[in-house]
C-alpha cells in the first residue's frame, strides 16, 4: 500500500490526461445508468464486522459484486467534503481543492478569523476540477446527473460544477429537500427533477414523515442464525443519545423529529423513497435511453450515528442494517425497471471513523480522549512563555482534524512574531509535552513531492491545499481522539486505517463476483466509471479498475 500511495503522489504531480483518454477508449458497451453510492463514515472494518447481520442490498453487493478489500484514501484529511470530492473527481484534495469540511481564513477587514465552508453558498464553486458527472454532461448534453443526500456538501460535491445537474439535500428545519441557485432548474434534468422533488416534499416529506414512518424506531429482527450479540454496555457515558435509545421515540427526543431524523435509519429510508420516485419518473427517464445517466446517492445516517453513539454501537449497527434494507429496495426497483444489465452500481465511503476511545473493544482507553480546546489553550500558553509574549496572546486559532491554524489576523499586527517562529515553538512543544498523544507534526511547506518510504508524508502531500490547509499538520497517535465535542462521541480525520480503509464494491451487468485484493483507492472510482461510459477524465489521479468479465452486448 505504501508504494501505491507514493506512486499516486507522483502521478498527480505529473498529470494523467493522455492515459485517462486511452483507458476510456478501451471501454465496453456503456451502461444506461450508473448509480454512485457513498456511505458516509463507513469503514471497511465495520462493514466486514456487520456482514453477518446483512440480508438485503448490502449483502447482494458483497456477495455478487467485485469487492476491493484493500481500498484506502491516500490523504489524511479524511472528512466528508474531501472524500466526496475525491470519489467524484478521482483526485486528492491537493488537486480538487476541498481541503476539509471547513477551513479558517482572515476576515475581509483583517480584524479576525472566519470559517469558509467547503460548499459555500450551497454551491460547488470551491471545487477546482471537473467531476465524472461534469465530464459526462460535457461530452453529451443529453446526459442527466442527479445527486441527492441528507448533507448538502455530499450531494453537491458528488455531482460537480455543471449547473445542468440536479442536486438536492435534506433540510432539517422542515424535513424537505432543497437545492440552490448554483443549479439550473430549467435544464432538462433540473426541470424534471424539480417537479419530482416538489411532489415528494408536498406529499411524502416534511409534516408527512411522522404519519408515513411513525415516530418510534425499533431494532430490526435478528437474522437466522443469530450473529454475535452487540451491546453498548460500558460505553453509554461516552455516547450522546441525541435520538434516544431503542426503541427510539423521536417524538420525545430533545430536538424536533425532522432535526434528529438524520441520526436514524429513517433518513436513509426517506432518501431511497425520493430516489425511487426519481427513477420512476417518465419525464426524468433515468437510464431509459442510450445516453448514460448518473444517479449519485450519499447516505449520511451512519456518519451521524457513529459520531454520537460510536461506530461499534448498537445504534450504528441498526443504521447499517437499515441501509441494507433500503439498498435492497433500490436494487430491486432498478432491476425490475431497467434490467440488471442496463445499470452499474459503485459503492464506497468518504471516510471511516475512530471507535470511541473508552470502548473496551478499541484498546485505547479514556486517556486517549483529549479536548481540542484544551490542547489549543495549553499550546498558546506554552508558545507565549517560549517566545516571551503577552500571556494573553493566542497565536493558535484552531486545531481540527489533523490541521492547526494560526491566528493570521493576530500575527499581522505590529510586534507579533513571525509565523515561522511560532510554528517552530509549536512543533517542539508538541514533540515533548504532548508526545504521548501526538505522533508527529508536518509543516505545510515541507519539501514535496515526498520521496522515499514515508507513507504519512505522502498522505500529507495529497492533503495540503495552500490557503485552506492551515499552518501545521498535527497527527494524533493511533487511537487518540482530539475531541471536538464535550467528552462524548467520536470523530475522524487521520491517516490511520480506521479512517482511511473504506469499502469499494462494483456491482451490475457483466461484473462477476470477485475479490480484488490488490491495493486500490477511492480515486479509482471516477476513472473506472469514465471508462464504462466512454468519456475522458484528464485530471484523474486514480486508475481504472477492470471488473467487467466481458463486454455487454450492444443495445439497439
Amino acid at each position: 500500500m505504501r508504494r501505491r500511495i507514493l506512486v499516486l503522489c507522483l502521478a498527480v504531480l505529473a498529470g494523467l490526461g493522455s492515459t485517462g483518454a486511452k483507458r476510456a477508449a478501451a471501454a465496453p458497451a456503456r451502461p444506461r445508468l450508473v448509480v454512485l453510492v457513498a456511505v458516509d463514515g463507513l469503514s471497511w472494518s465495520r462493514l466486514e464486522a456487520w456482514r453477518p447481520w446483512l440480508t438485503a442490498g448490502l449483502k447482494r453487493l458483497l456477495d455478487e459484486g467485485a469487492v476491493a478489500t484493500a481500498c484506502r484514501y491516500p490523504h489524511l484529511d479524511t472528512e466528508t467534503g474531501p472524500g466526496h470530492a475525491s470519489i467524484a473527481t478521482g483526485t486528492p484534495p491537493r488537486v480538487h481543492g476541498i481541503a476539509l469540511n471547513q477551513w479558517y481564513v482572515p476576515t475581509a477587514d483583517g480584524g479576525g478569523m472566519t470559517s469558509e465552508y467547503c460548499a459555500a453558498d450551497a454551491s460547488p464553486r470551491l471545487l477546482r476540477v471537473p467531476t465524472v458527472g461534469d465530464a459526462l454532461v460535457g461530452s453529451d448534453p443529453r446526459a442527466k446527473v442527479v445527486s441527492i443526500s441528507i448533507k448538502d456538501r455530499a450531494a453537491i460535491l458528488l455531482a460537480g460544477r455543471d449547473p445542468r445537474h440536479a442536486v438536492y439535500w435534506y433540510t432539517s428545519k422542515d424535513g424537505t429537500f432543497a437545492t440552490s441557485g448554483a443549479y439550473d432548474a430549467g435544464s432538462p434534468a433540473g426541470r424534471a427533477t424539480a417537479a419530482v422533488v416538489a411532489r415528494f416534499n408536498a406529499g411524502k416529506a416534511g409534516p408527512h414523515i411522522a404519519e408515513r414512518y411513525g415516530t418510534v424506531v425499533r431494532r430490526l429482527p435478528v437474522p437466522s442464525p443469530p450473529p454475535a450479540a452487540v451491546s453498548d454496555d460500558g460505553i453509554e457515558p461516552y455516547q450522546d443519545p441525541i435520538a434516544g435509545r431503542f426503541p427510539m421515540d423521536l417524538a420525545q427526543a430533545r430536538k424536533p423529529l425532522t432535526t434528529v431524523l438524520p441520526w436514524t435509519t429513517l433518513a436513509d429510508r426517506l432518501l431511497v423513497d425520493l430516489g425511487l420516485d426519481l427513477v420512476a419518473d417518465d419525464a426524468l427517464a433515468l437510464g431509459r435511453d442510450e445516453v448514460p445517466d448518473l444517479l449519485a446517492i450519499s447516505f449520511s445516517a451512519n456518519d451521524y450515528a457513529s459520531h454520537y453513539y460510536g461506530p461499534e454501537s448498537v445504534e450504528a449497527l441498526e443504521v447499517v442494517r437499515g441501509l441494507d434494507v433500503e439498498l435492497g429496495r433500490l436494487l430491486d426497483d432498478l432491476t425490475r425497471r431497467l434490467g440488471k444489465d442496463a445499470f452499474d452500481v459503485v459503492l464506497s465511503a468518504d471516510h471511516g471513523m475512530l471507535p470511541l476511545p473508552e470502548d473496551p473493544r478499541s484498546g485505547s482507553g479514556a486517556a486517549a480522549r483529549i479536548k481540542d480546546t484544551k490542547i489549543v489553550a495549553a499550546l498558546n500558553a506554552a508558545v507565549d512563555a517560549r517566545l516571551g509574549l503577552d500571556p494573553k496572546a493566542a497565536p493558535v486559532y484552531r486545531l481540527e482534524g489533523s490541521f492547526l491554524w494560526l491566528d493570521r489576523a493576530w500575527l499581522a499586527k505590529p510586534g507579533a512574531p513571525a509565523a515561522a517562529r511560532v510554528i517552530a515553538a509549536l512543533r517542539d512543544e508538541l514533540a515533548t509535552t504532548w508526545k504521548a498523544a501526538i505522533e508527529r507534526t508536518i509543516a505545510v511547506d515541507a519539501p514535496f513531492p515526498p520521496v522515499g518510504d514515508d507513507e504519512t508524508l505522502a498522505r500529507a502531500w495529497n492533503a495540503i491545499v495552500p490557503g485552506r490547509s492551515g499552518d501545521l499538520l498535527v497527527i494524533a497517535r493511533p487511537g487518540v481522539l482530539i475531541d471536538p465535542y464535550d467528552g462524548t462521541g467520536t470523530s475522524h480525520g487521520t491517516p490511520w486505517d480506521y479512517d482511511t480503509h473504506v469499502p469499494l464494491i462494483f456491482w451490475g451487468g457483466g461484473i462477476a463476483p470477485s475479490t480484488l485484493a490488490q491495493p486500490s483507492t477511492p480515486y479509482d472510482i471516477a476513472p473506472t466509471i469514465a471508462s464504462w461510459i466512454g468519456i475522458a477524465l484528464p485530471d484523474a489521479a486514480g486508475t481504472r479498475i477492470d471488473v467487467r468479465v466481458s463486454p455487454l452486448p450492444r443495445r439497439k
